[in-house]
């Protein structure tokens, strides 16, 4: 499910989902929705415009509208909040969301970012946006701001989530490292020790054995526990594109790092038929 989805009626989706849900559950598998939560590509241009017309996307540091949905725009807020409550009334195990970042220093450089950060800060901001650009002589304060924005939004979230369904579990893919998490104004450690999710997907998404081995110690040393994470293994990302053994390789690293399991991305054909072994059927019944 995408935020800027035209999506049927609440009724209609929640049965949709609903028994989407309940068939999983009768095959033994625990299903957790994927929601992309502010990113908007992929969605009809017109859709798109809607957004735009509303003033409800980000918008990058010359003033033009990205398609992204602007986290601080109240509407936005409401929709992140009615989407993941709806999904979570078709009692799911857990719900999984993505794209819950900025693009990375694109954005969002709109009117209500301003006023909100020199609010937090008590500070005019003199040359907008010029002084919270890379190097300008407030970055490393914006960087700040944006990180404690989502962290604040997602802990809202994930509180309003586990007082109306207890025992839902929460999840998120996030950037591996600290810093690359930061760019994009991510400081999942934090959401971690605030218990805002209950364990991550750093995407750790590359060819080279050893290089993701190096980025998921950084990545479980920066976790409260590596049982909270779940890292994420590219097999078919746009990143890594792994055979069996480059995967087998990836999936021992995270087993010598003793994180909760791992997470193949994504699930496609080549990962049914050329990564994962053939199954052998169910014994039939007597």
């Amino acid at each position: 499910v995408s935020l800027g989805d035209d999506l049927p009626s609440d009724a209609a989706l929640l049965r949709r989902i609903t028994r989407v849900v309940d068939s999983s559950r009768n095959q033994a598998i625990s299903l957790h929705p994927w929601v992309v939560v502010w990113n908007l590509d992929g969605l009809p241009p017109e859709r798109i415009a809607a957004f735009a017309a509303q003033n409800r996307l980000m918008l990058d540091a010359n003033g033009n509208p990205l398609p992204w949905l602007c986290p601080l725009h109240d509407d936005n807020v409401r929709l992140l909040h009615s989407t993941l409550a709806l999904l979570a009334d078709a009692k799911p195990p857990g719900i999984h969301l993505d794209y819950v970042r900025y693009p990375a220093r694109t954005g969002c450089y709109c009117p209500r970012h301003r006023a909100a950060f020199e609010s937090r800060s008590q500070r005019p901001v003199n040359r907008w946006p010029a002084d919270i650009l890379p190097g300008g002589p407030r970055a490393a304060e914006w960087n700040r701001f944006r990180q404690d924005h989502l962290t604040d939004l997602l802990e809202d979230a994930s509180r309003r989530l586990r007082d109306a369904h207890p025992g839902l579990r929460l999840s998120a893919a996030v950037y591996p490292t600290p810093e690359s998490a930061a760019e994009n104004g991510q400081d999942w450690p934090e959401w971690l020790r605030r218990n805002a999710f209950d364990f991550l997907s750093p995407m750790l998404y590359v060819d080279d054995a050893s290089l993701f081995a190096q980025r998921l110690s950084r990545a479980v040393a920066a976790a409260p526990s590596p049982q909270r994470l779940l890292p994420g293994i590219g097999t078919g990302a746009d990143e890594s594109q792994l055979d069996a053994l480059s995967a087998a390789r990836q999936i021992l690293a995270c087993r010598d790092q003793q994180t909760a399991g791992f997470a193949l991305f994504q699930l496609d054909s080549d990962l049914l038929s050329r990564i994962l072994p053939a199954f052998p059927p169910p014994p039939a019944d007597h």
